[in-house]
């Protein structure tokens, strides 16, 4: 029995020239489109990501007005009993954060501390700001969240049903969805993104 040994021709021991540049181009090719498609993904993530965030704080707020959460000491009947409700103010004059509160004199508007207790700034993603608010009172909308049954008042008004808050990348419009999130929170205290 023979054994044939295989023969290479001396021309094909490797790849050529042409091969090699015409994988690199399509590898080059392959790694731009994904680049580019992923920054754009990225952007459009970020304004979720952001929506999702500003529903969670309105959460976290909603939460602790019926656990009953109570900060620092009172005084009087405030000892055992939580005597104020938790809200979150936003304003058109400062596009890129909110404010969580306490509610000490139950007026359902936040007021600088000491006349309400200040619990937390929250900054918006860079790149994203608030666009509107609806409805507003002076520029403002508060959201309050009363204790312990966490009923809703919206611009301290018992007729209102729902606030509105919209959101944008930064120098675009609303025309497409995409750069735009809507967050509404209704009187019944349901937080939806759109």
């Amino acid at each position: 029995m023979k054994i044939k040994k295989a023969s290479l021709s001396v021309g094909r021991r490797g790849f050529t020239l042409i091969e090699i540049l015409v994988v690199v181009f399509i590898v080059g090719l392959l790694s731009a489109i994904l680049v580019v498609n992923w920054r754009n993904n990225e952007k459009m993530y970020l304004i979720q990501r952001t929506a999702q965030e500003i529903a969670q704080n309105i959460r976290i707020v909603q939460d602790m007005a019926l656990a009953g959460k109570t900060f620092g000491s009172g005084t009087g009947t405030c000892l055992s009993v939580p005597c104020y409700s938790y809200g979150v103010n936003f304003s058109m004059s400062t596009k890129n954060n909110y404010i969580n509160f306490g509610d000490k004199n139950n007026n359902n508007t936040y007021q600088e501390p000491p006349s309400d207790l200040f619990i937390e700034t929250i900054v918006i993603d860079p790149g994203i700001e608030i666009y509107s608010l609806s409805p507003v009172s002076g520029n403002v909308l508060n959201i309050v969240f009363s204790v312990p049954d966490g009923f809703v008042t919206i611009n301290n008004n018992s007729i209102i049903t729902s606030a509105v808050i919209k959101i944008r990348k930064v120098g675009t419009t609303c025309a497409q969805v995409r750069n735009c999130k809507t967050i509404t929170v209704t009187k019944t205290g349901e937080i939806k993104i759109e």
